[in-house]
């Protein structure tokens, strides 16, 4: 017997996008804990990006192993086929796989961590990769629209606090009319009125 069936009064709170991290020069991201950034760490962004740039350190940065691996920087190596581009005008949430760095990387005949290095450069070191986690194993938002849609769900988790420097959910509800509402291309979306409730 379902918790349903035993009519019992479970609400899930289901976001309104995968959950997963963002990658950044200035947060999380998969040189952090090599030897080499891990010494220029602490300096003003425009000084590491333009230290970054120089040929001899890219190649030093990417031929490195940490010291001690740092296990956020670590998922982030070994999953470039989760790494995605964000674009800070209209971000793709539902980012096709073919646009991840180990796509992209394949295409090119570039090492992923080579595309990664000099992504994270790009925007004088502004620019942001989402990795998505959770609630994107067929790399669509087919599941996530179905838990949206359930009677008893409820829109969640929408804070902007505990994890700032690499996940703001305080998106959640502008993704819910932006994306769900609104600009959803890779499926179904949902009626205005679905959303508001």
């Amino acid at each position: 017997m379902s918790a349903s069936d035993a009519e019992a009064m479970l609400f899930p709170q289901v976001a309104s996008r995968p959950f997963g991290m963002l990658i950044c020069l200035d947060s999380l991201h998969a040189f952090g804990d090599h030897p080499s950034y891990v010494e220029m760490a602490l300096l003003p962004r425009a000084e590491r990006v333009a230290r970054m740039r120089d040929p001899e350190m890219k190649a030093r940065i990417l031929a490195e192993r940490p010291e001690q691996e740092d296990i956020l920087a670590a998922m982030v190596r070994g999953f470039p086929e989760r790494l995605f581009p964000l674009a800070e005008r209209n971000p793709d949430y539902e980012p096709h796989p073919d646009t991840s760095v180990a796509a992209r990387a394949a295409a090119s005949g570039r090492d992923p961590m080579e595309l990664l290095y000099d992504e994270l450069l790009e925007d004088d070191g502004r620019n942001v990769l989402m990795m998505p986690l959770l609630n994107y194993s067929d790399f669509n938002l087919d599941a996530q629209r179905e838990m949206l849609t359930h009677p008893r769900a409820v829109l969640g988790l929408g804070d902007g606090g505990a994890h700032c420097g690499f996940i703001c959910d305080a998106s959640l509800p502008t993704t819910m009319l932006s994306h769900w509402a609104r600009d959803r291309s890779r499926g179904e979306r949902l009626p205005v009125e679905h959303v508001v409730r």
